[in-house]
């Protein structure tokens, strides 16, 4: 499948503003375009063909490059915290995606549709698709010939145009994009591809190749039709927009930014020339011999090479050989650390309009408590999750769609179902909000509030909220009691009555040390051991 994208380079594509065509077919695929080629960093590169008119348009140097560009870091960042992790395939109740408000049956019709889907790995396109170009659409395949019905993350290149109404529902949909020949219809033309159109509307279906009907749809009686009624009563696709800014296509997480990333490579890409040249600055040969037949008064001779590593000489000859000739150097001109200055603070500036790129700073500091986390990264934090809910949306309505066309034909795993069944409440589900930040203790902390727990003679729900399972809570209580019971008998050996703070270190072996000098009883600490190590 390929789409029908233009290559022009167009400013205006790249403003989400009405009246500059933002909305425009051509339009978007330029923007589509060049997204993707910053996604892959090569956005200025020869390898596009909008290259030189983007350093036009944008006044960039002409050598500029691709030093520094966070638009694929920020388009991973936004796949890997919308759905990241696992599926449950077994009931949709944990994992990355957890369903809720829905019956044993829509929950089992629901993972039938993520297995048909391949869904633990499309889902990441789904996110990805919507961060990198601003657009995302779920297709539902209703696949007869096998008997199954699934989700298809298309690319959103291939949507030629779209019209919905307010609540999102979509009321016209005209695909096209190219078909290898052989994949399609057979005809004696030359070309290799050729151009498929497939136009969508709540009563029918039609397709062409090349502007001519395509006989490609087989009824059930056998018959190859170029038009066939819709039977759905709708469109079977979900648009879903990563940021919503009021029009008809969404905008990417980065797309008011672009102009600073242009600007930042071209200063990066300057300073690195600059830095390799000053690393290798010529010689100066002054008043050198030179035969008569080639020597001009007051002018010079250069003498390079294509090798960045080779020794530039420059030659300035004298009309007077009674000089007396000289080799001397050119001195830098650019002070590197200064240049880097001004790097640094155009990057601060682009992480001011990008919070998400902050994130990379948690590695940084992993002692951090999840609330002081979502605290100092609420800014970042509250994106995503805005995008999520965006993907969420779109999701469930793929989920009925999918379901309701499942059930009407047929399907394993779909009964109960029809197309009746969409649009009314049988349907209804809702997907679980999950943390951005986990609130996983690590493990010094998890052990030092287990054994202060064990000293206060805690009960069992403050294990489980300490992150311990049924079976280890029921363990640590037991032992509580134990021990409750054993220093009633012998009154000795009291727990201290202020447990120290715990260490920094997140040595298990440290954190048990200090615990002992500290006077907390042997046998806490040797059933906590014991857990943590079976936690592993």
């Amino acid at each position: 499948m390929y789409s029908t994208r233009a290559v022009t380079y167009k400013p205006d594509a790249m403003i989400a503003q009405t009246w500059r065509g933002w909305d425009d077919n051509l339009s978007r695929q330029a923007r589509y375009e060049i997204y993707d080629g910053y996604y892959h960093n090569i956005a200025y590169h020869s390898l596009v063909s909008y290259a030189e008119a983007l350093k036009v348009a944008e006044r960039l140097y002409k050598h500029v490059r691709g030093v520094f560009n966070p638009v694929s870091r920020i388009v991973e960042l936004y796949t890997a915290k919308v759905y990241g992790g696992m599926l449950d395939t077994e009931n949709a109740s944990s994992g990355a995606i957890q369903v809720s408000a829905a019956d044993d049956a829509l929950r089992q019709a629901i993972t039938r549709v993520w297995q048909n889907s391949r869904w633990e790995q499309k889902k990441s396109l789904y996110v990805r698709n919507g961060a990198k170009f601003g657009d995302s659409f779920l297709k539902i395949v209703d696949d007869v010939q096998q008997g199954t019905v699934y989700m298809e993350a298309m690319n959103p290149s291939v949507v030629k145009a779209v019209q919905s109404t307010p609540s999102g529902a979509i009321t016209y949909l005209e695909l096209e994009y190219w078909l290898p020949r052989a994949a399609s219809v057979e005809n004696e033309a030359a070309l290799p591809y050729v151009l498929y159109n497939e136009t969508w509307t709540p009563e029918e279906v039609v397709t062409t190749v090349d502007g001519k009907p395509a006989f490609i749809h087989q009824n059930g009686r056998g018959e190859a039709l170029d038009r066939w009624p819709n039977a759905y009563g709708f469109i079977p696709v979900v648009h879903v927009q990563h940021r919503d800014v009021g029009l008809q296509f969404g905008a990417t997480p980065y797309y008011t930014q672009l102009q600073k990333i242009n600007e930042l490579n071209d200063i990066a890409s300057n300073i690195n020339d600059a830095a390799r040249n000053q690393a290798n600055m010529p010689l100066v040969y002054v008043n050198a011999m030179q035969p008569k037949d080639t020597a001009q008064p007051g002018f010079g001779q250069a003498t390079d090479s294509p090798r960045r590593d080779s020794k530039r000489v420059l030659e300035i000859h004298d009309a007077d050989d009674n000089r007396k000739a000289a080799i001397q150097t050119i001195p830098p001109t650019l002070s590197l650390t200064d240049s880097m200055t001004v790097v640094n603070e155009v990057l601060q500036e682009l992480e001011r309009d990008l919070p998400e790129l902050s994130l990379h700073r948690l590695r940084d500091g992993s002692s951090q408590t999840a609330p002081g986390v979502r605290s100092a990264y609420d800014d970042a934090i509250a994106r995503i999750e805005e995008a999520r809910g965006n993907y969420n949306a779109g999701l469930i309505e793929a989920h009925k769609m999918a379901v309701a066309i499942g059930g009407m034909r047929g399907y394993a795993g779909f009964q109960g179902f029809n197309l009746t069944s969409y649009g009314t409440d049988m349907l209804d589900h809702n997907i679980e909000v999950q943390p951005v930040i986990g609130d996983r203790l690590s493990k010094s902390e998890k052990i030092t509030f287990t054994l202060q727990a064990m000293q206060a003679n805690a009960p069992a729900t403050v294990y489980k909220e300490i992150g311990w399972d049924d079976e280890a809570t029921a363990q640590l209580v037991g032992t509580q009691q134990t021990n409750t019971n054993a220093f009633m008998l012998s009154q000795a050996n009291p727990a201290a009555e202020t447990p120290p703070p715990p260490p920094d270190d997140e040595n298990p072996e440290d954190v048990f040390e200090a615990r002992r000098e500290s006077g907390v009883n042997e046998a806490d600490l040797l059933a906590a051991q014991d857990l943590i190590a079976q936690a592993g």
